[in-house]
């Protein structure tokens, strides 16, 4: 009877250890810093509300504790210094106008003819020349969140640049596959306003990025509150409500993406938000925002529910490595998340290998080191049966 109490307080230390292992293994969620990519793509007086929408997010970032170091602001037009501006120097978003939002603290790292396609995309990817200063560097690695927003005018799979080039969904979708491959980002969160937005997740097929767009295919993004001085739009709806519901949280909440959704689609969009999570092995009420919106805080250790069970089986001739998305109302997951499906909508991958491929490029060292423990464990307990 000792030798069997001896065995089985060894079984339990076995299984004690693979569960501290099992742990180490699959915390994905814990990450050493945050960062962002803020982007107004939009030139001329009339996108005034364009350049006020992406300081209003800079602002948000810097009030929740990420500092400019980790920022990179791109403005194409400075409407703070515009000869129309009937406050010089001056940027608002919101009625009455009283906060100015570029005050001093303010750091624009791209400005005028600097945002081009090329330069944003050489920021997300470091293929930058040498001269180019840290300030206006992407310095994030493997265990960094980003936050990248973009707002301007765009359509179906495009997003316009300084009105004379256009970024396209394949464009972002391969820069984000290069982040992955350089090991850039732990996990991306991707925000675009801007008219068709949910056209521009449509192609991304790289693991562990959440996208959230402003509005469906054939849908415009709208604008919100003229100011009579201005006399131009101040924001864009989607923009404003997001700033007016993150304004209220503390760097320390546990807000989540489900409750951001719930709230957007209480306000009058007069669009249809679209979100993708297919690829982040997440529910939106897993998701907490301030893990992309705020200073670094490591947040408890999760196993993600990968929910390959949402997967559609739909046949569809899918090019490698490229992911044919569709736009579905996923009743289940929305129920769930007590989300109204009226007000948005939920992407899922039509094929079961894409999203597999892409989670399994990076569990595939998980699964190998999952394998040599399991081993271990089979050949220490075979010699002590």
């Amino acid at each position: 009877q000792s030798t069997w109490g001896n065995l089985r307080m060894r079984v339990a230390s076995i299984v004690s250890l693979c569960h501290v292992l099992a742990v180490a293994v699959c915390d994905q969620s814990s990450h050493a810093q945050n960062f962002a990519v803020i982007v107004d793509t939009s030139r001329f007086w009339h996108n005034y509300r364009h350049s006020a929408n992406s300081v209003g997010i800079y602002h948000m970032m810097r009030r929740l504790g990420v500092p400019d170091s980790s920022i990179v602001l791109m403005l194409a037009d400075d409407a703070a210094c515009n000869s129309r501006n009937p406050f010089p120097t001056r940027v608002y978003s919101r009625n009455p106008i009283t906060t100015n939002l570029y005050d001093t603290d303010i750091e624009v790292d791209y400005r005028g003819s600097q945002v081009t396609v090329a330069n944003f995309l050489r920021v997300l990817t470091g293929r930058h020349e040498p001269h180019v200063p840290n300030s206006q560097r992407l310095t994030s690695d493997n265990k960094s969140n980003i936050f990248v927003y973009l707002t301007g005018h765009g359509g179906d799979e495009f997003l316009k640049f300084q009105d004379h080039e256009a970024l396209s969904a394949q464009d972002i979708a391969d820069a984000f596959e290069q982040m992955h491959q350089q090991k850039r980002y732990q996990k991306i969160l991707f925000v675009i306003d801007t008219c068709q937005a949910a056209t521009m997740l449509s192609r991304i097929y790289s693991p562990n990025i959440i996208g959230l767009a402003s509005s469906l295919k054939d849908q415009s993004s709208y604008a919100y509150s003229t100011n009579d001085q201005i006399g131009v739009p101040l924001a864009d709806r989607f923009t404003h409500f997001l700033l007016e519901w993150v304004d209220q949280l503390p760097a320390t909440s546990d807000a989540s993406m489900a409750e951001l959704v719930r709230f957007l689609n209480s306000k009058p969009l007069n669009s249809n938000l679209a979100y993708r999570i297919d690829l982040c092995g997440q529910s939106l009420s897993e998701i907490r925002l301030m893990d992309y919106f705020a200073h670094s805080k490591v947040p408890t250790a999760v196993v993600p529910d990968l929910g390959f069970s949402n997967i559609h089986n739909n046949e569809t001739h899918v090019p490698p490595n490229r992911p044919e998305t569709t736009i579905e109302s996923n009743l289940f997951e929305n129920e769930r998340e007590g989300i109204d499906m009226t007000q948005s909508v939920f992407f899922e991958t039509k094929s079961n290998d894409i999203r597999a491929n892409a989670l399994n490029t990076d569990l595939i060292g998980q699964g190998m080191f999952a394998t040599f423990v399991f081993t271990f464990v089979w050949i220490i307990g075979s010699r002590w049966l």
